[in-house]
């Protein structure tokens, strides 16, 4: 009476907290992503080496470049125009830089031109250092009748052309010209523009994509001749990772749906089984959904994909009370014998989905959220309100419990059989054999999600615009700017020598930008004796008047003395010249990043030793600090493992005691047998397999617990055999899935539930009813 009393009201109270949850996650609203980057974990790194990678994926992630190509210059100007003005309507959208700016390259002229004898080109530079001042005149004379020489001051101003070379070298880290006042894609053989898009919202947001991919579709729609809009960047990936995710979501969920079906219908039936198994199910991935949303601020959608399987765990519950309520005893006197082993078994698996809330993968937090919550919710709805439920015996059913109860005993015990024990010792030897050779394969491209096509197009577009940086860079910390940029200019020496080698194929640094007040002192300084030097000579050369020369001397003294500041310059010139290598500014600190472009293997020796040699600089590279954490975290996610076993056979021995063996033994070989399967199908391990096998142990655990509360039962076999098959067929889904993390966890369970059923068999006792020595 007073369990049938609180299964009673606790209805009640479940069935408004079901809707309360459901309520707040709608009214909250959620917002999806999609990246690889979300799954990885916090870097353990400095907290200004993290904060520059975060600085400079951000940067990357809100950028995309638009490539408009026709079969004629005039048409291909007219389809980038209309697209720049649809791109006006879609607010998510910051920024589009298409065209020249008007006065963009007066704006550059009025910063830099006073300053001309202290900003210098590096070749310049590095030719007056040498007194090559043959060059400097053979310059000068090269543009004293060419139409250019008006750009860069007069003869008097600038009659060296210091600045004009300057000016003419400022160009582009991209493969591009200005062709009527547009970007031109050089190199493409077909007319092409270039447009780069700034997005003020998420790259991950769903309707920005749309709204952008359908003004493209647009604009490609409304002229007849070949045209063509491409567009390269975060925002493409993370749109096609969407739409993959979205559909592994329904072919993992609606197969795994219909495989349950398929099921029921074949022992059952009837119609009430598939709707007592159906409940739990669906409020536990509602209130899962719900809590996730209300938890995390963006939920992944491989988060709902790898949840879309939590219905081959959760209907565990369900089958095992509805093969119990065939007999004749009430729902609540079902529950109240079910209770134990139900309770056991949500804490079990509970604990072992825990596990992966601990790991640093927001991803597979998100994950474990999900699925703990889910369980709960399913272990709630079985216990409160299946009891409603009536099911009369079915003929059915017992029959097919009879013929698997048949098929069972046909299989030898490992206590009776000792080819058995043999059999399963040389397997289990030449598994962890297999798993000792292995290595771990810690590559970041397991979290890649975009499909093969996408990113031979992305790498065709980058190799066309001349996109050769690396995801290694130099960090450079610093009290102040100036000091950032002399200790730049430091660095930047060893930096030209493997430019020179060909180790590198060129950086971007603040410091080329504006130099230091100590470099522009040295500028001026060489500046004055070319002038000295060779400014009256050259004058004479050209047949002017000496007036003329003293008139340029005369400027040169007037100018020599100012100097740029760095502040003053950040505040004056266009963003986008610093915007990507300027990190934090403050009165703490300043910090920068010089960027490679095309590094070669050989140079990275090089820069890690640059980098030791100098305080508060450090070379970073983002693609092997991601590999090296997910090796620590595999490492650690053993361990994890391990403990996990230790906790959950230290609460079954107190119940089990001696017997308890049987039930920890299956989980623990069968994930033995799966890595050892798995290293040699993939030649190593990674970290998703060892968090794959929490979701082996969670399973086999519930069946060995459910076996042990009812003595092995004929109805307890059919529904710990139900479950494994409607978990083999949702997690089996999952290793069609083209995401790789998602294939990692679903080949993994799928080998692991196959010999955990096994030897679930080959562990049990020697009869219903009956326990052999133990």
């Amino acid at each position: 009476m007073v369990l049938a009393n609180l299964i009673r009201r606790g209805r009640i109270v479940w069935l408004i907290l079901v809707i309360l949850l459901a309520g707040s996650a709608v009214y909250k609203g959620a917002s999806f992503e999609s990246g690889i980057m979300s799954l990885l974990p916090v870097s353990q790194q400095q907290p200004v080496v993290r904060q520059a990678s975060e600085h400079i994926a951000d940067r990357f992630s809100r950028r995309a470049f638009v490539l408009v190509t026709a079969d004629t210059v005039d048409v291909a100007i007219q389809a980038m125009t209309l697209f720049a003005g649809e791109l006006n309507f879609v607010a998510g959208v910051a920024e589009f830089s298409w065209q020249l700016k008007t006065g963009q390259l007066q704006q550059f002229d009025e910063i830099y031109f006073p300053y001309r004898f202290a900003i210098l080109d590096e070749s310049v530079r590095r030719s007056l250092q040498s007194e090559r001042y043959g060059e400097s005149e053979q310059r000068a004379f090269q543009y004293l009748y060419s139409p250019l020489a008006s750009s860069g001051g007069s003869l008097i101003e600038d009659p060296f052309r210091l600045y004009t070379v300057r000016q003419l070298n400022q160009s582009s880290e991209l493969n591009i010209r200005v062709e009527r006042g547009m970007f031109r894609v050089t190199g493409h053989e077909r007319p092409t523009f270039l447009g780069v898009l700034r997005l003020q919202d998420s790259p991950f947001s769903a309707d920005l994509q749309q709204q952008i991919f359908n003004r493209a579709a647009l604009v490609e729609s409304r002229f007849p001749e070949n045209v063509s809009v491409e567009l390269s960047g975060m925002l493409v990936h993370a749109a096609a990772g969407a739409r993959q995710a979205k559909s592994e979501i329904q072919t993992i969920g609606i197969g795994s749906l219909l495989g349950i079906i398929l099921l029921v219908g074949v022992v059952f039936r009837r119609g009430t089984p598939l709707v007592m198994m159906l409940l739990p199910i669906g409020v536990g991935c509602l209130v899962a959904v719900s809590v996730t949303v209300l938890v995390f601020q963006q939920v992944h959608l491989i988060t709902f994909a790898f949840g879309a399987g939590l219905v081959g765990v959760a209907v565990d519950y369900a089958l095992h009370f509805i093969c119990e309520r065939q007999t004749s005893d009430s729902g609540v006197r079902v529950i109240h014998r079910l209770l134990p082993g139900l309770t056991l078994g949500l804490l079990s698996s509970g604990l072992a989905y825990a596990v992966q809330i601990l790991t640093p993968f927001p991803g597979l937090q998100q994950m474990a959220t999900f699925s703990v919550v889910g369980l709960l919710a399913a272990w709630l709805t079985v216990i409160l309100w299946l009891p409603v439920f009536r099911i009369k015996e079915d003929a059915s059913s017992e029959k097919v419990a009879r013929i698997l109860y048949q098929a069972r005993m046909s299989f030898s015990r490992i206590t009776g059989s000792l080819s058995v024990r043999i059999g399963l010792s040389v397997l289990t030897v030449l598994a962890l054999i297999s798993i000792s050779q292995s290595r771990g394969v810690d590559d970041v491209r397991l979290l890649q999600t975009s499909p093969e096509a996408l990113l031979a197009k992305e790498q065709r577009i980058q190799e066309l615009l001349g996109m050769s940086g690396s995801a290694q860079f130099l960090l450079v910390e610093a009290a102040d700017l100036q000091t950032l940029l002399v200790k730049e200019e430091e660095l930047r020496q060893s930096l030209d020598t493997l430019v020179n080698d060909q180790a590198l194929d060129g950086y971007q640094a603040l410091s080329v930008q504006i130099p230091s007040l100590q470099r522009q002192r040295e500028n001026i300084a060489l500046a004055e004796k070319l002038y000295q030097s060779r400014l009256t000579g050259l004058f004479n050369d050209a047949g002017l008047p000496s007036q003329a020369a003293s008139a340029a001397q005369e400027q040169f003294e007037v100018n020599k003395d100012r100097t740029l500041s760095a502040a003053d310059w950040l505040a004056s010139a266009d963003k986008s010249y610093w915007e990507s290598l300027l990190i934090d500014w403050s009165e703490q600190r300043v910090v920068s990043v010089i960027r490679f472009e095309g590094m070669k293997e050989v140079a990275e020796n090089t820069l890690q030793v640059l980098a030791s040699e100098h305080d508060s600089v450090y070379y970073v590279d983002r693609i092997r600090a991601i590999s090296d954490l997910m090796e620590d975290y595999r490492e650690q996610i053993t361990d994890w493992l391990g403990l996990a076993y230790l906790i959950i056979l230290l609460i079954l021995v107190s119940r089990y005691r001696t017997s308890v063996w049987r039930i920890i033994m299956p989980p623990l070989l069968a994930s033995v047998l799966t890595l050892g399967t798995l290293v040699q199908l993939e030649q190593g391990i990674n970290l998703f397999h060892l968090l794959a096998l929490i979701l082996v142990l969670g399973i086999g655990l519930d069946m060995g617990i459910f076996l042990a509360e009812t003595r092995n039962s004929l109805r307890t076999w059919l529904a710990v055999t139900l479950s494994a098959f409607t978990s083999l067929m949702a997690f089996g889904l999952l290793a069609l899935s083209a995401t790789p993390v998602l294939y990692h966890f679903g080949l993994t369970v799928l080998l692991g539930l196959v010999f955990v059923w096994l030897l679930t068999i080959t562990f049990r006792t020697e009869a219903d009813g009956v326990t052999d020595d133990q």
